[in-house]
């Protein structure tokens, strides 16, 4: 899979470049990218705002669409952030349809 790299004095990880191919539910989401195996996981909150940098220097290829973190409030509310306008977003995961966004896996170097 390639990759790309986030190397500062607050952060070092590993960026997939490529989404996973279908949105997810958070919960799905973060079993979707264990199952990728070799320490894949879903982004940080913090980790997704440097990718959404990355995004706004035309870097990643990444989608004007809402990306899930790992970051979650508890088992049922989780942050996103929505790279058309740079919105962090707090979703309920429990709704009922759930909310369905896209992942770009990531691991720490």
């Amino acid at each position: 899979m390639p990759t790309m790299y986030v190397l500062s004095s607050n952060f070092a990880f590993e960026i997939a470049c490529e989404d996973l191919k279908e949105n997810l539910e958070w919960l799905e989401s973060k079993r979707a990218c264990a199952q990728l195996g070799d320490r894949w996981r879903l982004p940080s909150k913090e980790e997704l705002q440097q990718m959404l940098i990355l995004h706004q220097k035309g870097i990643g290829n990444f989608e004007l669409v809402n990306y899930w973190s790992s970051d979650g409030v508890n088992n049922f509310q989780a942050f996103n952030i929505n790279f058309s306008n740079g919105q962090t977003n707090e979703n309920f995961s429990s709704k009922k349809p759930p909310k369905k966004y896209r992942v770009r896996p990531v691991r720490s170097i």
